[in-house]
């Protein structure tokens, strides 16, 4: 037997995407490694310029240049790989906790679990959609997303969206069919 796919939250679901919501929101953000990659790299690239000038003002040997010189280029090209694969490993894992609360979602409207836990799934999945470390756009495609669910799951996300924001989160709808229906 299929699931209801109404998109009304009961005072149970709205109970169960409170819990989710806050207990998400207590965790404590991943760190994000390109901040310090593009900082490392940064005074890489400033070392690099100036090493040059530094010899007009101090008395410099050619080995502790050219060491001053490799450091400077060690600097630059490990905080760019550290902010580039850092940032993908971070993404990566966002990405993987979305797709098991899509499951999640699929499977109570296929029947296969309880709406309790697609509650809180839909939860998890609006949380990683606006979360800290999406910076201005969700770290997954939220139209994939969204066609994938189909109406009957968008509805269920969309109404927990509309309940965070009705609860005073103070954050932009994402999924279509938030708010309004103005998201996506």
């Amino acid at each position: 037997m299929a699931a209801d796919p109404t998109p009304d939250l009961t005072p149970t679901d709205r109970e169960a995407a409170n819990d989710e919501l806050a207990r998400l929101a207590g965790r404590a953000a991943p760190r994000d490694p390109q901040i310090p990659g593009c900082l490392v790299s940064f005074a890489g690239m400033v070392v690099l310029t100036l090493t040059p000038a530094l010899g007009n003002w101090v008395e410099l040997s050619p080995e502790a240049g050219m060491a001053l010189f490799a450091f400077a280029v060690a600097a630059l090209f490990a905080g760019a790989v550290v902010a580039l694969l850092g940032g993908t490993l971070q993404s990566r894992a966002v990405r993987r906790d979305a797709e098991a609360a899509v499951h999640s979602i699929l499977a109570y409207l296929e029947g296969g679990s309880d709406r309790e836990e697609a509650v809180r799934a839909a939860a998890r999945l609006v949380a990683l959609a606006a979360g800290p470390g999406s910076r201005n756009r969700p770290p997954f495609r939220v139209d994939e997303v969204s066609r994938r669910l189909g109406p009957a799951g968008l509805a269920l996300v969309g109404a927990v969206e509309r309940h965070r924001t009705a609860s005073g989160s103070g954050m932009p709808p994402i999924f279509p069919g938030g708010p309004e229906g103005t998201g996506g």
